[in-house]
């Protein structure tokens, strides 16, 4: 869990130093000190740095939720020899799998083997790597 809040930290500031540094909130802000030479009211730098902190966890958050796909979902597979093959896949690619695969289709896939038992074998991290139709 140490590792996980350090991860999350690290990807916290490298969206919030961008949207701080590089954003057009200062660039703007600049620009209207330099315009009116008026100085900008504490309050507002204040607010500035809650709203792009907020939205510094937001950006981090769905970089992550996206990088894995928005979520895994449960497979269940029987190989030519009627050994079932169980784990945990992307949402995302079970959706283009169904679309690809058919009736009869061989699909080869990899994983981490994660548990091995007497219902199947259990994989992590499934990548379908090939699809072959069911007409060969």
């Amino acid at each position: 869990m140490v590792k996980d809040f350090i991860e999350f930290t690290r990807a916290l500031w490298e969206q919030w130093k961008a949207l701080l540094t590089g954003g057009s909130i200062i660039a703007l802000l600049s620009l209207w000190d330099f315009a009116t030479r008026k100085v900008v009211p504490r309050s507002l730098d204040w607010l500035i740095l809650g709203l792009t902190l907020l939205i510094a966890a937001f950006l981090s958050w769905r970089k992550e939720w996206l990088r894995f796909d928005g979520g895994s979902g449960y497979v269940h597979m029987i190989n030519k020899d009627g050994i079932t093959l169980h784990g945990l896949m992307p949402r995302r690619k079970i959706s283009e799998l169904a679309l690809l695969a058919q009736e009869g289709a061989a699909i080869t896939v990899t994983g981490r083997i994660n548990r091995i038992s007497i219902t199947g074998i259990g994989l992590d991290e499934i990548e379908v790597v090939g699809i072959q139709s069911g007409d060969h």
